[in-house]
């Protein structure tokens, strides 16, 4: 019986002690996990599903990146770090749209990217840098020509950074074609007539090939140019195994052509004197003189005959026979005869052949005072240059009543 009362005693010091140890039961509306719990807006949202185009456009940027770099390294001797290629800004912009951020930043100057994609007639999709507000520059276009093949077309007037200052004025756009297989593994790039600047220089390949399976990885094929002038041409293969071989050759200059001569428009040449002492322009005549001032001499046409005409009032020299050119006439300032051009006959003056018979030494008709009716005198008709056809002789005065 003791027995017992013992072992009730211990169950019920037992039962106590758990009762008092275990914790209170929770309160209705309460958690029993005193850990915080963040608010459901914070919670990770799950993983949107990227474009597989996109993915694939990432992989195939890295591959031809390293290929332009190793190209590079190989006309160049200069190692250019990743991603510093036309291809490494493509990759940059396809991981941009991708994730939303880029992991490295400031790799190239302008490191901001903007895609827009266009599903039909093909899917494409256009690359172009924003740093300059509301002015994009696009650089790229991707292109999907099939399933495992693409057509890239660069423009280099937005990529001087990666290019060349001198690519970036002069060049032409460039087109790069990819062909892969599998998770997409490069096997074939090909961008012909492929423009880089080189220390001055512009380079200019006119084959620029990568085969992933055969004897050459990468086939270089092109000219150096300096000018805008081939000076050199530059082979150079890259094989599997083996040494890279490179071959520079110069170039013949090129034969210079005399350039056309430049007409230039002179000024006209200063007037030259003529004979005579007038001067005048070539192909022009000169002024013939208007009027004859009395007492003055006078002045013929221009030509080396006026050196053997008399001044005004003179007569010929003695064994000088006056020009046939000349016309007698009288002068009435002086009374003499004297000889001048038919065009410079003054208008006072009257052809000899019409000057009347001469009384007491004083030229005039006959008597002291001319008759009241004097017809006047007719102007000489010319008909040539070289005379004056003569009026007609007047009939003789009838002779005055009284014998005078």
């Amino acid at each position: 019986m003791r027995f017992a009362w013992v072992l009730l005693f211990i169950a019920a010091l037992t039962g106590t002690g758990c009762s008092r140890c275990s914790p209170p039961p929770p309160v209705e509306g309460e958690r029993s996990d005193p850990r915080p719990v963040p608010p459901p807006e914070a919670r990770a949202a799950p993983k949107a599903v990227r474009d597989p185009r996109l993915l694939q456009m990432v992989k195939l940027s890295v591959q031809a990146d390293q290929i332009l770099r190793e190209a590079w390294w190989v006309l160049a001797g200069e190692k250019l770090p990743a991603p510093r290629s036309v291809f490494g800004k493509v990759q940059r912009a396809a991981l941009l749209r991708l994730d939303g951020r880029l992991a490295t930043k400031n790799v190239f100057r302008c490191d901001r990217y903007e895609m827009k994609i266009t599903e039909k007639p093909s899917w494409s999709a256009t690359l172009a840098e924003t740093c300059v507000k509301n002015s994009p520059r696009e650089f790229a276009v991707w292109t999907l020509e099939s399933p495992t093949s693409a057509r890239v077309e660069f423009s280099p007037q937005h990529l001087e950074e990666v290019l060349g200052l001198g690519t970036s004025v002069y060049g032409r756009r460039l087109t790069c074609r990819l062909r892969w297989s599998g998770e997409a593994v490069l096997d074939h790039l090909s961008c012909p007539q492929w423009e880089q600047d080189r220390r001055h220089q512009l380079l200019r390949l006119e084959v620029f090939e990568y085969k992933r399976e055969g004897q050459a990885l990468l086939r270089l094929r092109g000219r150096i140019l300096e000018n805008l002038q081939p000076v050199k041409k530059i082979e150079a293969d890259v094989p599997l195994e083996g040494k890279i071989v490179v071959t520079e050759t110069e170039l013949a200059p090129p034969i210079a052509v005399p350039a056309a001569p430049v007409k230039t428009a002179t000024p006209n040449p200063p007037p030259k004197a003529l004979d005579g002492g007038v001067a005048g322009h070539r192909g022009q005549a000169a002024p013939a003189a208007k009027s004859v001032r009395r007492g003055a001499p006078a002045q013929g046409r221009p030509g080396a005959r006026n050196a053997d005409l008399p001044a005004r009032g003179e007569s010929p020299a003695p064994g000088q026979s006056p020009s046939p050119a000349l016309v007698p006439v009288l002068d009435p300032t002086t009374g003499q005869m004297i000889f001048v051009p038919p065009g410079m006959i003054p208008a006072d003056a009257m052809p000899t052949d019409m000057i009347p018979v001469p009384m007491n030494g004083v030229p005039g008709w006959p008597g002291d005072e001319p008759p009241e009716a004097t017809p006047p005198l007719a102007e000489p008709e010319f008909i040539e240059e070289g005379g004056v056809r003569p009026l007609p002789p007047e009939p003789p005065p009838e002779a005055p009543p009284g014998g005078r």
